[in-house]
């Protein structure tokens, strides 16, 4: 089914299980080995910025050309998870985790902080504190409690262990992992770009 909530975006209503595995760089599984989330509506991005509020479940497919992600997922549990796509490896990626600190012109919010205020719980209350400037700092080391840089790779190659990026908070998806990892969502973001 599909609906139109408004002018910013077009919302498709959807019930479905998501489990990302949780591996670092080096494609080593962290601790758990898997995040899961449900999503139950798909919400394609229509316009350039949108301060309408996010409800636990929605994978909102940004538009094109956006400034660091692909998709963003604001779980039934909670979690904020901004994912980045792409057939390179991530270290061959001219977007990486530290551009979450990069600022959206219409909103002179940083991409962190723009979908993080973003989230709300059912009963509207927002559910993440405000970006802190340290939080800001240390992206590439760490990212406030209960918000994942998701980077899904169509190469399956890896960080040598040798490399300092394993301090990095990022959460790697290689193309052996998709299929059962977005399951049909997959096929829903491949159909519409």
């Amino acid at each position: 089914m599909k609906y139109l909530s408004n002018h910013m975006y077009d919302v498709i209503k959807v019930l479905t299980p998501v489990t990302l595995p949780n591996k670092d760089l080096g494609g080593i599984s962290r601790h758990p080995k898997e995040l899961h989330v449900i999503v139950n509506r798909v919400i394609k991005q229509t316009e350039l910025v949108s301060n309408e509020p996010l409800m636990p479940g929605t994978l909102l497919i940004l538009r094109k050309g956006h400034r660091v992600c692909d998709l963003m997922i604001y779980s039934e549990n909670f979690n904020l998870y901004l994912i980045q796509i792409s057939i390179q490896s991530y270290m061959d990626h001219d977007k990486k985790i530290l551009h979450l600190t990069d600022k959206l012109k219409k909103t002179e919010k940083t991409v962190i902080e723009f979908y993080m205020d973003l989230c709300q719980k059912s009963d509207g209350i927002q559910q993440f504190a405000k970006v802190k400037p340290s939080d800001l700092r240390n992206v590439e080391t760490r990212l406030p409690k209960g918000v994942y840089y998701v980077y899904v790779s169509m190469s399956n190659s890896s960080v040598r262990k040798t490399t300092s990026c394993f301090t990095n908070p990022v959460v790697l998806v290689r193309q052996d992992d998709l299929g059962g990892a977005l399951g049909a969502l997959w096929e829903l973001y491949k159909n519409e770009f």
